[in-house]
């Protein structure tokens, strides 16, 4: 009789250490997609200080009007404010997709996961952008001969954006890199933590 009391507690204790791992794993990838999201809001960051500055130079050469400096510097850093903060929430969304997801992660490949959430944020971006840059192009160009308004258009909606888009989805795919191999290494020491508790 004590025996199998003994047993019957043994077997409490290994399925509360079971539980208490998979709490410990979850939680360990959360952080993991939290510190992430910090990494890429700190890349968007970067990237958009480097992209205003550059745009605002070659919208400077486009225009060739000291006039209109000031103007079209202000447009530009207004654009890139507006999506800025714009793809700041969609990233902060897409951290919160991925936390639900990951709950259930038996159920899915985590690498396909990452990689269809990342194509996700990638479109959303590029859509963002998109939405915006009319605008910029309309104000940019209200003052400016046909030829100009041609050149302006092109870049920003073509090469500028390109450009943009291109180091976006390189920067998101390293960082998707390193989540991953984090959460392979996670999962290693969850599994270890298993064998021991069954065994």
């Amino acid at each position: 009789m004590l025996e199998r009391e003994n047993m019957n507690n043994n077997v409490d204790v290994l399925k509360e250490l079971a539980v208490k791992n998979k709490e410990i794993y979850l939680n360990k990838l959360e952080i993991d997609l939290d510190n992430n999201e910090e990494n890429i809001l700190i890349t968007i960051d970067n990237i958009i200080n480097l992209f205003t500055k550059e745009v605002t130079e070659k919208v400077l050469e486009i225009e060739n009007n000291t006039l209109l400096s000031h103007e079209a510097s202000q447009e530009v850093l207004s654009f890139h404010k507006k999506i800025h903060e714009e793809i700041k929430l969609i990233v902060k969304k897409r951290n919160g997709v991925l936390r639900e997801k990951i709950k259930n992660i038996e159920d899915n490949n985590y690498q396909e996961l990452l990689n269809n959430e990342t194509k996700e944020l990638i479109e959303r971006i590029q859509k963002v952008y998109l939405e915006n840059v009319g605008e910029l192009i309309d104000i940019l160009t209200k003052k400016s001969n046909t030829f100009t308004e041609k050149r302006l258009s092109d870049f920003l909606t073509v090469l500028n954006y390109e450009r943009f888009v291109n180091k976006i989805n390189d920067s998101l795919k390293n960082l998707d890199v390193i989540l991953y191999n984090n959460y392979l290494e996670s999962e290693r020491k969850y599994n270890e933590l298993n064998k021991k508790v069954i065994n």
